[in-house]
C-alpha cells in the first residue's frame, strides 16, 4: 500500500505546492495630451477669423471691427459695413480670441494670455 501511495505522490508532483505564477509586467499609463496653446488654436482657425487683408488696411483700431454670427472675425470697418455673412460656429479658437484691432497696419486678433 506504501508503494502505491509514493507512487500516486510521484505522480502527481509529490507535496510541494506549485510555482506562483509570474508577476504581470508593468505597463505605465498613456501619457495625457497637453492641452493646445493659444497660438495653436488660433493656427487652427486662423483664415477662418481673419478677413481678407492688404497691408496699409488700418491705421487705427478704430479702422477695425468685429463680424460674422459670432463676432468671429476681424475685419476693416468697410467690410465690415458691407454686411460679412458667416455660419454660425463655435470653434475652439474662438476662445483665444481677444481684441479685434490694428495690428502692422492689417486689421488682426491678439490672442488671449495664459
Amino acid at each position: 500500500m506504501r508503494s502505491i501511495l509514493a507512487a500516486f505522490l510521484v505522480a502527481c508532483g509529490g507535496t510541494t505546492p506549485p510555482a506562483p505564477a509570474p508577476p504581470e509586467p508593468f505597463v505605465a499609463p498613456a501619457p495625457t495630451p497637453s492641452s493646445p496653446s493659444a497660438a495653436e488654436l488660433y493656427a487652427e482657425c486662423g483664415e477662418a477669423v481673419e478677413g481678407p487683408s492688404s497691408p496699409g488696411e488700418c491705421t487705427s483700431d478704430a479702422d477695425c471691427a468685429t463680424v460674422g454670427c459670432s463676432g468671429e472675425m476681424c475685419v476693416t470697418t468697410a467690410v465690415a459695413q458691407s454686411g460679412v455673412m458667416t455660419p454660425c460656429l463655435e470653434r475652439p479658437c474662438h476662445a483665444v480670441l481677444d481684441r479685434c484691432g490694428c495690428v502692422d497696419g492689417m486689421c488682426s486678433w491678439s490672442l488671449k494670455s495664459p
